[in-house]
């Protein structure tokens, strides 16, 4: 009786680490989105650099790459998929930019779970996944429709000054 007790107990110590895990991982993403979102999208908080994702400014890399590569030519099919860069760019304008925070964690085995683990199969992974994410909206100075369409266009198309 004894020992089942101690692998429940080891268990449920297991059980409440991964779950605290859990909680830490969504609230930094949650963090950080949110002070991603409250700069504008402009700023990367401190100690946020790796748990944001889709920034705009990564976001407007991308369509200017896509822009240049049609404009220099390269071969397209000509379906609506191949035209997403610049349905996501009036999207956004029209919608706002969002900003996501993940981020992922692993929670080591205890070591009788781990013994279990590697009895069965050697190569076995002996820790567990966390994971958490968070998207917010974050264009708080919406722009003109004017400068939309222009901040649009201007990716795909060649714009003066």
């Amino acid at each position: 009786m004894l020992p089942v007790l101690g692998l429940l107990l080891t268990g449920v110590l297991f059980l409440a680490r991964v779950h605290t895990e859990a909680g830490e991982t969504r609230a930094l993403a949650r963090r950080c989105a949110l002070a991603h979102a409250a700069s504008g999208c402009q700023e990367v908080p401190a100690g946020c650099e790796a748990v944001l994702r889709g920034t705009r400014a990564e976001r407007d890399d991308q369509s200017r790459q896509a822009a240049e590569s049609a404009r220099a030519g390269a071969a397209t099919s000509g379906t609506l998929v191949d035209q997403l860069p610049i349905i996501g760019d009036a999207l956004e304008g029209l919608l706002g930019t969002t900003t996501t925070g993940e981020v992922r964690r692993q929670v080591p085995f205890t070591p009788q779970m781990e013994a279990q683990a590697r009895a069965e199969d050697p190569e076995a992974a002996v820790e567990a996944e966390v994971g958490g994410s968070f998207s917010v909206l974050c264009d708080p100075r919406p722009e003109s429709p004017a400068a939309q369409a222009r901040r649009v266009m201007c990716n795909w198309l060649p714009c003066g000054g």
